[in-house]
């Protein structure tokens, strides 16, 4: 009796520590989609930033060899 005790009890704190690793997967988990965004987000505005510089650059360029210049 006292062997099945321990035993219901060691699956009793096995099933506790599951219920702890997944709590702790799904935090781990919202973290990584959050990095995630914020990477798609600082890789969007370097892109646009780079557009930006080359549409400025451009400008200049066209406007040095322009005939009308």
């Amino acid at each position: 009796m006292k062997a099945d005790k321990n035993l219901v009890d060691g699956l009793k704190d096995k099933e506790a520590e599951l219920n702890q690793m997944m709590i702790d997967l799904r935090s781990l988990k919202s973290k990584v989609e959050i990095a995630y965004q914020y990477e798609d987000d600082l890789l969007q505005r370097l892109q646009s930033a780079r557009r930006s510089e080359e549409r400025r650059v451009g400008k200049e360029c066209r406007s040095r060899w322009s005939p009308y210049h």
